[in-house]
């Protein structure tokens, strides 16, 4: 299994709060606080997070700020805890945002979109190629 890190988990936690009236949103951010509640309890720093982030919706800066407190929460406490780790796992699995690249260049652009259950190891943003691209590793 991937690890999920801060960035990555800030990303997914902003975007499901974010679009939490939307009925996609919401439920996406429902399953997270009311498993992750039942799984720590409801006075856990990492449930008090979550709690912290739907309460800053209305702000982007502190929306940010309270999304990569609750991953860090979330995510020492995964370290130590099999069921929060699989469930952040598979929530992020099925919430994470898309990962989006565009390159312009004059009247004309590529876009790479990569989401849902993708697992990409490498990902090459290109517009004109000349010769090979090779991957080691």
């Amino acid at each position: 299994m991937d690890p999920v890190t801060v960035a990555a988990l800030t990303a997914a936690l902003t975007a499901a709060a974010g679009s939490a009236g939307g009925e996609a949103g919401k439920s996406a951010w429902t399953t997270l606080t009311s498993t992750t509640r039942r799984i720590l309890g409801r006075s856990a720093p990492a449930t008090t997070a979550l709690d912290v982030v739907e309460d800053a919706t209305d702000d982007p800066a502190t929306l940010t700020s309270a999304a990569t407190a609750a991953a860090e929460y979330l995510l020492a406490e995964a370290r130590n805890n099999p069921d929060l780790a699989t469930l952040l796992h598979a929530w992020y699995a099925e919430h994470a945002p898309p990962v989006q690249a565009t390159v312009a260049q004059g009247s004309s652009s590529t876009t790479n979109v990569v989401s849902g259950t993708a697992h990409v190891t490498n990902l090459v943003q290109a517009r004109d190629v000349s010769g090979d691209i090779t991957f080691s590793g």
